[in-house]
């Protein structure tokens, strides 16, 4: 059912409170500002407006049809950059420390590295 209020309602119908979970009308007094009998568990049956409200004071619905899904919040995307200087090596490829500066890495540098440091910049996102 896609209604919000609860005047087509009958006894045995199954609804789902925000407070209290799933439970079911047990029956409908009209003659009163909330004749919706709604048994949550053994130990506990309250009394609802034709507008889901808990209390006919109350501003907000709090009884559905079906149980609310709340979506999750949008993940945003965050850009990073990852950069610094690597040294190259003949037969084993790069280097995988990442150096702030090109003296560090020529200072951390081995015998076989092929030419000089090399400068890299790699921009990517990820979710937050």
């Amino acid at each position: 059912m896609s209604e919000t209020t609860f005047e087509n309602a009958q006894a045995g119908d199954n609804v789902w409170s925000t407070k209290h979970g799933w439970g079911t009308i047990t029956c409908i007094q009209n003659s009163y500002d909330c004749p919706l009998l709604v048994k949550f568990n053994e130990n506990l049956t309250l009394a609802y407006s034709m507008f889901g409200r808990e209390d006919s004071v109350d501003n907000n619905q709090t009884l559905y049809w079906g149980e609310l899904k709340i979506p999750e919040r949008p993940k945003h995307k965050v850009k990073k950059v990852i950069e610094g200087w690597v040294n190259i090596y003949a037969g084993s490829g790069c280097s995988w420390n990442l150096h702030k500066t090109e003296e560090i890495a020529n200072n951390e540098a081995h015998p076989n590295r092929l030419g000089k440091a090399l400068f890299i910049r790699h921009k990517y996102e990820v979710e937050e």
